[in-house]
């Protein structure tokens, strides 16, 4: 083996974060590096020689993932790979890589390589981001209470419940992105002032009187709880209304 040579499988053995595994025509793993063995908890002698199927969950491979992928590779010279992939244990991983054909000088495809990094925590994390996002999407949207969510720089309306807007009467377009004393929304301004004063301190107020003038002019009497929280980066302050029972 040449000094190039050796300098390479080093390269290739030393990339632990990276599963690097090349393929026959027949779709045999051929080689398996340290890599690989750490992600898919599989040692290099229980591989080789074995089909690449075998790194697809069987849900995978019942539809013919496995086989499209290889299809794309072969047409295209590449196909992406992020999918759910199978431990020696059978406990899951998401991967995300690409399959590479490999042709010789005539077009003939000789193999295949496959380069894969694992991104089950990303994915996870991800996951846990978006049910996140739709439990607090059918709390707050679907909540009785008027609730609305204004820049605390600014003041401007940037988020607000169907609630806040049968409450007020207006309607989302022409209340996002302005703030409420533009809209003459707030009824007496030393209310305002009252509610939001120990959010400096404690980061909550309330419950407080802030009454609402809707758009058609009614007074709509409401105590309020505000409190301090982070969106997209920007300070924010959550108010929440409820109508006061004559």
């Amino acid at each position: 083996m040449s000094s190039a040579e050796n300098h390479y499988e080093t390269i290739v053995e030393g990339a632990l974060d990276f599963a690097i595994i090349s393929l026959d025509p027949d779709r045999k793993i051929t080689t398996w590096n340290r890599g690989a063995e750490r992600i898919f908890g599989r040692s290099r002698d229980d591989v080789l020689g074995q089909s690449a199927s075998l790194l697809f969950t069987p849900e995978d491979q019942a539809i013919g993932e496995d086989d499209r992928e290889f299809t794309i590779a072969a047409t295209e010279g590449r196909a992406d790979d992020d999918r759910w992939h199978v431990r020696a244990d059978g406990s899951r991983l998401w991967a995300s890589g690409v399959l590479t054909s490999l042709r010789d000088d005539r077009g003939v495809i000789e193999g295949f390589v496959k380069v894969v990094r694992e991104k089950t925590e990303e994915r996870r994390l991800q996951e846990n981001l978006r049910i996140s996002e739709d439990q607090f999407s059918r709390l707050f949207l679907g909540n009785p209470a008027a609730i609305v969510v204004e820049r605390r720089d600014t003041e401007a309306f940037v988020l607000a419940n169907e609630a806040f807007f049968q409450l007020t009467g207006y309607w989302r377009a022409e209340t996002m992105g302005r703030p409420g004393r533009e809209l003459k929304l707030w009824a007496a301004s030393d209310q305002r002032r009252n509610a939001t004063r120990s959010l400096e301190t404690t980061g909550r107020s309330g419950p407080v009187r802030l009454d609402i003038r809707a758009k058609d002019g009614t007074l709509r009497e409401c105590t309020a709880t505000l409190a301090t929280t982070s969106l997209a980066g920007d300070d924010a302050i959550v108010i929440t209304f409820v109508p006061v029972i004559a």
